[in-house]
Protein backbone atom coordinates (compact mmCIF):
# COMPACT_ATOMS: atom_id res chain seq x y z
CA UNK A 1 0.00 0.00 0.00
CA UNK A 2 1.57 3.68 -0.91
CA UNK A 3 1.08 6.15 1.62
CA UNK A 4 0.84 9.43 0.19
CA UNK A 5 2.81 12.23 1.18
CA UNK A 6 2.18 16.14 0.19
CA UNK A 7 4.65 16.96 -2.41
CA UNK A 8 7.40 19.56 -1.40
CA UNK A 9 6.32 23.24 -1.59
CA UNK A 10 7.94 26.75 -2.06
CA UNK A 11 6.82 29.66 0.04
CA UNK A 12 8.38 32.61 -1.81
CA UNK A 13 7.57 36.42 -0.92
CA UNK A 14 6.80 38.77 -3.68
CA UNK A 15 5.78 41.63 -2.27
CA UNK A 16 5.80 42.87 1.70
CA UNK A 17 2.75 40.44 2.30
CA UNK A 18 2.37 38.84 -0.56
CA UNK A 19 2.95 34.60 -0.88
CA UNK A 20 3.20 31.85 -3.29
CA UNK A 21 3.16 28.84 -2.56
CA UNK A 22 4.52 26.77 -5.06
CA UNK A 23 4.13 23.00 -5.62
CA UNK A 24 6.01 20.69 -8.45
CA UNK A 25 4.12 20.11 -11.47
CA UNK A 26 1.92 16.77 -11.54
CA UNK A 27 -1.67 15.71 -11.49
CA UNK A 28 -3.90 17.78 -9.42
CA UNK A 29 -0.68 19.13 -7.66
CA UNK A 30 -1.15 23.20 -8.10
CA UNK A 31 -0.40 26.19 -6.35
CA UNK A 32 -1.75 28.55 -4.03
CA UNK A 33 -1.53 32.78 -2.71
CA UNK A 34 -1.85 34.35 0.63
CA UNK A 35 -2.12 38.09 0.53
CA UNK A 36 -1.99 39.62 3.67
CA UNK A 37 -3.79 43.01 4.61
CA UNK A 38 -4.05 45.61 7.45
CA UNK A 39 -6.68 43.15 9.37
CA UNK A 40 -7.02 40.68 7.64
CA UNK A 41 -5.85 38.29 4.78
CA UNK A 42 -6.89 36.68 1.30
CA UNK A 43 -6.03 33.31 0.05
CA UNK A 44 -5.86 32.69 -3.46
CA UNK A 45 -7.34 29.17 -4.57
CA UNK A 46 -7.26 26.04 -2.50
CA UNK A 47 -5.97 22.73 -2.87
CA UNK A 48 -6.68 19.11 -3.82
CA UNK A 49 -6.53 17.32 -0.51
CA UNK A 50 -5.55 17.71 3.31
CA UNK A 51 -1.93 17.33 3.12
CA UNK A 52 -1.75 19.71 1.23
CA UNK A 53 -4.02 22.62 2.16
CA UNK A 54 -2.78 21.82 6.26
CA UNK A 55 1.23 22.59 4.77
CA UNK A 56 -0.03 25.84 2.92
CA UNK A 57 -1.48 26.44 6.26
CA UNK A 58 1.51 26.18 8.19
CA UNK A 59 3.30 28.04 6.15
CA UNK A 60 0.79 31.04 6.72
CA UNK A 61 0.92 30.48 10.07
CA UNK A 62 4.61 31.57 10.11
CA UNK A 63 3.96 34.66 8.54
CA UNK A 64 1.07 36.11 10.26
CA UNK A 65 -2.19 35.17 12.19
CA UNK A 66 -5.03 37.44 10.82
CA UNK A 67 -7.85 35.47 9.75
CA UNK A 68 -8.41 34.76 6.05
CA UNK A 69 -11.29 36.93 5.52
CA UNK A 70 -11.63 35.61 1.70
CA UNK A 71 -10.76 33.18 -0.31
CA UNK A 72 -10.73 33.05 -4.30
CA UNK A 73 -11.02 30.67 -6.44
CA UNK A 74 -9.62 30.98 -10.40
CA UNK A 75 -12.13 28.23 -11.50
CA UNK A 76 -14.05 25.35 -11.23
CA UNK A 77 -11.36 22.88 -11.12
CA UNK A 78 -11.64 20.86 -8.15
CA UNK A 79 -7.99 21.13 -7.60
CA UNK A 80 -8.40 24.71 -6.85
CA UNK A 81 -11.47 24.67 -4.46
CA UNK A 82 -11.60 20.87 -3.24
CA UNK A 83 -10.20 22.46 0.23
CA UNK A 84 -12.50 25.51 0.56
CA UNK A 85 -13.95 24.17 3.75
CA UNK A 86 -10.88 24.79 5.33
CA UNK A 87 -11.15 27.91 5.53
CA UNK A 88 -14.43 28.34 7.18
CA UNK A 89 -14.43 32.18 8.49
CA UNK A 90 -13.92 33.12 4.74
CA UNK A 91 -15.88 34.46 1.84
CA UNK A 92 -15.14 32.53 -0.72
CA UNK A 93 -15.24 34.58 -4.14
CA UNK A 94 -15.51 33.44 -8.04
CA UNK A 95 -17.45 34.60 -10.98
CA UNK A 96 -20.41 34.05 -11.47
CA UNK A 97 -20.16 31.31 -14.31
CA UNK A 98 -17.99 29.63 -12.68
CA UNK A 99 -19.67 29.03 -9.48
CA UNK A 100 -22.63 27.68 -12.06
CA UNK A 101 -19.98 25.11 -13.12
CA UNK A 102 -19.02 24.35 -9.65
CA UNK A 103 -22.49 23.54 -8.94
CA UNK A 104 -22.25 21.05 -11.66
CA UNK A 105 -19.80 18.89 -10.20
CA UNK A 106 -20.16 15.45 -8.47
CA UNK A 107 -18.33 13.70 -6.32
CA UNK A 108 -18.29 10.94 -8.58
CA UNK A 109 -15.10 12.55 -10.60
CA UNK A 110 -12.90 12.14 -7.31
CA UNK A 111 -13.41 8.63 -7.52
CA UNK A 112 -13.05 8.94 -11.33
CA UNK A 113 -9.52 10.94 -10.82
CA UNK A 114 -8.29 8.18 -8.35
CA UNK A 115 -9.05 5.35 -10.86
CA UNK A 116 -7.03 7.28 -13.52
CA UNK A 117 -4.02 7.88 -11.02
CA UNK A 118 -4.32 5.78 -8.20
CA UNK A 119 -0.35 5.96 -7.66
CA UNK A 120 -0.32 9.96 -7.62
CA UNK A 121 -3.59 11.48 -6.34
CA UNK A 122 -5.47 11.37 -2.70
CA UNK A 123 -8.27 13.06 -1.81
CA UNK A 124 -8.16 12.94 1.97
CA UNK A 125 -10.26 15.37 2.86
CA UNK A 126 -11.29 16.26 -0.51
CA UNK A 127 -15.00 18.37 -0.65
CA UNK A 128 -16.89 20.07 -3.35
CA UNK A 129 -18.04 23.45 -1.46
CA UNK A 130 -19.69 25.78 -3.71
CA UNK A 131 -18.51 29.36 -3.48
CA UNK A 132 -20.59 32.24 -1.46
CA UNK A 133 -20.32 35.55 -3.42
CA UNK A 134 -19.81 35.69 -7.66
CA UNK A 135 -19.47 38.61 -10.04
CA UNK A 136 -18.56 39.88 -13.14
CA UNK A 137 -16.48 41.58 -15.04
CA UNK A 138 -13.79 43.22 -12.58
CA UNK A 139 -14.10 42.87 -8.56
CA UNK A 140 -11.84 45.89 -6.51
CA UNK A 141 -10.76 45.53 -2.87
CA UNK A 142 -9.14 47.86 -0.96
CA UNK A 143 -6.94 47.14 1.96
CA UNK A 144 -5.53 50.63 2.89
CA UNK A 145 -3.43 51.45 0.26
CA UNK A 146 -3.44 48.26 -1.63
CA UNK A 147 -5.54 47.45 -4.65
CA UNK A 148 -6.97 43.82 -5.46
CA UNK A 149 -8.42 43.34 -8.91
CA UNK A 150 -9.90 40.26 -9.16
CA UNK A 151 -10.96 39.86 -12.80
CA UNK A 152 -12.71 37.09 -14.81
CA UNK A 153 -11.07 36.95 -18.17
CA UNK A 154 -14.03 34.97 -19.44
CA UNK A 155 -13.91 31.94 -20.91
CA UNK A 156 -10.35 30.52 -22.32
CA UNK A 157 -9.25 27.77 -20.44
CA UNK A 158 -12.33 27.27 -18.29
CA UNK A 159 -15.94 28.57 -19.02
CA UNK A 160 -14.43 31.35 -16.85
CA UNK A 161 -10.87 32.10 -15.50
CA UNK A 162 -10.37 34.54 -13.02
CA UNK A 163 -6.84 36.27 -11.97
CA UNK A 164 -6.15 38.12 -8.91
CA UNK A 165 -4.35 41.42 -10.43
CA UNK A 166 -2.23 43.26 -7.56
CA UNK A 167 -1.37 46.30 -9.81
CA UNK A 168 0.94 48.58 -7.47
CA UNK A 169 2.61 45.23 -6.30
CA UNK A 170 3.05 43.98 -9.98
CA UNK A 171 2.35 40.64 -8.81
CA UNK A 172 -0.67 37.95 -10.46
CA UNK A 173 -1.84 35.12 -9.82
CA UNK A 174 -2.97 33.31 -13.22
CA UNK A 175 -4.91 30.55 -12.05
CA UNK A 176 -4.34 27.56 -15.04
CA UNK A 177 -4.08 30.13 -17.32
CA UNK A 178 -0.49 29.86 -16.84
CA UNK A 179 0.98 26.41 -16.33
CA UNK A 180 4.84 25.61 -16.43
CA UNK A 181 6.44 22.24 -17.14
CA UNK A 182 3.07 20.67 -18.17
CA UNK A 183 1.27 20.90 -21.65
CA UNK A 184 -0.34 23.92 -22.63
CA UNK A 185 -3.59 24.17 -20.80
CA UNK A 186 -6.56 22.83 -22.13
CA UNK A 187 -9.80 24.70 -23.97
CA UNK A 188 -13.04 22.90 -22.08
CA UNK A 189 -16.18 23.18 -23.87
CA UNK A 190 -16.92 25.56 -26.56
CA UNK A 191 -17.98 29.21 -25.44
CA UNK A 192 -16.74 31.75 -28.03
CA UNK A 193 -14.35 29.97 -30.07
CA UNK A 194 -10.66 27.70 -29.48
CA UNK A 195 -8.82 31.06 -30.56
CA UNK A 196 -10.15 32.78 -27.08
CA UNK A 197 -7.71 31.42 -25.30
CA UNK A 198 -5.06 32.68 -27.67
CA UNK A 199 -6.37 36.73 -26.84
CA UNK A 200 -6.58 36.16 -23.24
CA UNK A 201 -3.17 34.78 -23.04
CA UNK A 202 -1.93 37.83 -25.43
CA UNK A 203 -3.79 40.16 -22.88
CA UNK A 204 -1.97 38.28 -20.05
CA UNK A 205 1.47 39.00 -21.07
CA UNK A 206 0.74 42.42 -22.04
CA UNK A 207 -0.13 43.26 -18.33
CA UNK A 208 2.55 45.58 -16.18
CA UNK A 209 3.43 42.50 -13.78
CA UNK A 210 6.64 41.61 -12.92
CA UNK A 211 5.80 38.17 -11.06
CA UNK A 212 3.44 35.62 -12.45
CA UNK A 213 1.68 33.04 -10.57
CA UNK A 214 1.46 29.91 -12.65
CA UNK A 215 -1.67 27.62 -11.84
CA UNK A 216 0.98 24.71 -11.61
CA UNK A 217 4.59 24.32 -12.05
CA UNK A 218 7.32 25.03 -9.29
CA UNK A 219 8.28 28.48 -10.50
CA UNK A 220 6.84 31.92 -9.91
CA UNK A 221 7.68 33.70 -13.48
CA UNK A 222 9.03 37.11 -14.60
CA UNK A 223 7.71 38.87 -17.18
CA UNK A 224 10.10 37.91 -19.86
CA UNK A 225 9.57 34.04 -18.97
CA UNK A 226 6.04 34.68 -18.84
CA UNK A 227 6.28 36.23 -22.78
CA UNK A 228 8.62 33.20 -23.99
CA UNK A 229 6.01 30.76 -22.10
CA UNK A 230 2.82 32.88 -23.99
CA UNK A 231 4.47 32.75 -27.44
CA UNK A 232 5.22 29.10 -27.22
CA UNK A 233 1.46 28.25 -26.18
CA UNK A 234 0.40 30.30 -28.84
CA UNK A 235 2.18 28.34 -31.30
CA UNK A 236 0.67 25.53 -30.00
CA UNK A 237 -2.73 26.20 -30.52
CA UNK A 238 -1.93 27.48 -34.07
CA UNK A 239 -0.34 24.44 -35.00
CA UNK A 240 -3.20 23.16 -33.47
CA UNK A 241 -5.94 24.91 -35.45
CA UNK A 242 -4.35 24.28 -38.66
CA UNK A 243 -3.81 20.70 -38.32
CA UNK A 244 -7.52 20.62 -36.98
CA UNK A 245 -8.64 22.49 -40.43
CA UNK A 246 -6.89 19.96 -42.58
CA UNK A 247 -8.49 17.13 -40.69
CA UNK A 248 -11.46 18.92 -40.88
CA UNK A 249 -11.65 20.05 -44.60
CA UNK A 250 -11.00 16.27 -44.93
CA UNK A 251 -13.92 15.13 -43.23
CA UNK A 252 -12.68 13.44 -40.48
CA UNK A 253 -14.00 12.85 -36.85
CA UNK A 254 -12.17 14.72 -34.48
CA UNK A 255 -11.72 11.09 -32.93
CA UNK A 256 -9.71 10.34 -36.42
CA UNK A 257 -8.32 13.61 -36.22
CA UNK A 258 -6.18 12.71 -33.25
CA UNK A 259 -5.34 9.29 -34.96
CA UNK A 260 -4.23 11.34 -38.27
CA UNK A 261 -2.57 14.47 -37.01
CA UNK A 262 1.07 15.05 -37.93
CA UNK A 263 2.43 14.58 -34.16
CA UNK A 264 5.91 15.23 -35.04
CA UNK A 265 4.96 18.74 -34.98
CA UNK A 266 4.50 19.02 -31.13
CA UNK A 267 7.74 17.43 -30.33
CA UNK A 268 8.34 20.39 -28.33
CA UNK A 269 5.40 20.18 -25.95
CA UNK A 270 6.02 16.93 -25.10
CA UNK A 271 5.59 12.88 -26.27
CA UNK A 272 2.12 11.82 -27.75
CA UNK A 273 0.94 9.96 -25.10
CA UNK A 274 1.71 13.19 -22.68
CA UNK A 275 -0.69 15.14 -25.05
CA UNK A 276 -3.84 13.71 -24.30
CA UNK A 277 -5.64 17.32 -23.57
CA UNK A 278 -4.97 17.72 -27.39
CA UNK A 279 -7.90 15.27 -27.95
CA UNK A 280 -10.48 17.88 -26.31
CA UNK A 281 -9.12 20.55 -28.37
CA UNK A 282 -9.75 18.85 -31.08
CA UNK A 283 -12.98 18.83 -30.14
CA UNK A 284 -13.68 21.91 -29.35
CA UNK A 285 -12.58 23.19 -32.61
CA UNK A 286 -13.87 20.83 -34.55
CA UNK A 287 -17.12 22.40 -32.83
CA UNK A 288 -16.61 25.77 -33.75
CA UNK A 289 -15.89 24.55 -37.34
CA UNK A 290 -18.99 23.31 -37.45
CA UNK A 291 -20.62 26.48 -36.12
CA UNK A 292 -22.24 25.27 -33.43
CA UNK A 293 -23.31 28.31 -31.28
CA UNK A 294 -21.16 29.80 -28.50
CA UNK A 295 -22.77 27.77 -25.16
CA UNK A 296 -22.14 24.35 -26.69
CA UNK A 297 -21.26 21.61 -24.33
CA UNK A 298 -19.51 19.32 -26.04
CA UNK A 299 -19.26 15.25 -24.86
CA UNK A 300 -15.81 13.80 -25.06
CA UNK A 301 -16.06 10.20 -26.34
CA UNK A 302 -12.20 8.54 -25.81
Amino acid sequence: MTIYKAPSADWKELALGVYAFIQPPDVAVSNSGLIVGNKEAMVVDSLDNKYMVENFIRKMKEVTDKPVRFLVNTHHHPDHLHTNHYFPEATVITSHRSRQETLNLSPEGINRLKQLHPDKICHEGSKITPQDMTFEGTLNLYDGEREIRIIDMGPSHCQSDVIVYLPKEKVLFTGDLLVVDMQPPGVEKFWSGSHRIIKVLDTLASMDVEAFVPGHGKVVLSREETVKLVIGFIEFYMVLRDEARNCFNKGMTYQEAFEKLNWSRFKKWGKREELGVIKGNLATIFSEFSGAPPGTNIKLEW
